[in-house]
């Protein structure tokens, strides 16, 4: 089902510098395991009280009036569909659901699923600060830039014969200038 939607969505969730509340982490997070990830546009058109379960809350459809404790029982639902809609709201609002139908009398709602792809600002450089680092080395705060820990020698190894090492590959040979002045 959605275990690919529901990753983005934990990720999402992780690198957004506003906190969801809990309800609504937990819906988004119902609707991408309930979602396709085939599909080019997850959509999710469960019932409420489907996603109220997916809150943690297990309503019933009818509630009997001759139960002694219908009241109860219809407070608690009216509860649940009302966090359900809370938690909704938020999700439309945040961007990371698009509401493509309105439910209606026998017709459920549909939701596309449109997680954002957010990027942390501790991983966005500006172009002015980027540096080109060897991968052996690593960055130091200081003004001076690179500072690469030394090498450690290493034993030459015999390539095998018939063969190029990639070293020998990659060097280039000193260029001879001649006549220059």
């Amino acid at each position: 089902m959605g275990a690919r939607l529901a990753g983005r969505a934990y990720a999402a969730i992780a690198r957004d510098p506003s906190a969801l509340t809990p309800n609504a982490r937990l819906l988004l997070i119902w609707m991408a395991l309930s979602a396709l990830d085939s599909d080019p546009s997850p959509l999710y058109y469960r019932r409420p009280e489907d996603s109220a379960l997916g809150l943690g809350h297990m309503i019933s459809d009818h509630i009997d009036d001759a139960d002694p404790e219908a009241d109860s029982l219809r407070r608690k639902r009216d509860s649940a569909l009302r966090m359900v809609r809370r938690a909704t709201t938020e999700l439309v609002d945040r961007g990371y659901i698009q509401r493509r139908k309105r439910g209606q009398k026998w017709q459920r709602a549909e939701y596309k699923i449109t997680i954002p792809t957010l990027i942390a600002p501790e991983l966005s450089v500006p172009p002015e600060k980027e540096l080109s680092v060897p991968l052996s080395g690593t960055i130091s705060t200081a003004q001076e830039g690179l500072s690469v820990p030394p090498k450690e020698p290493q034993e030459p190894q015999e390539p095998d014969r018939g063969s190029t090492s990639a070293q020998a590959r990659t060097l280039r040979a000193p260029v001879e200038s001649r006549g220059a002045a």
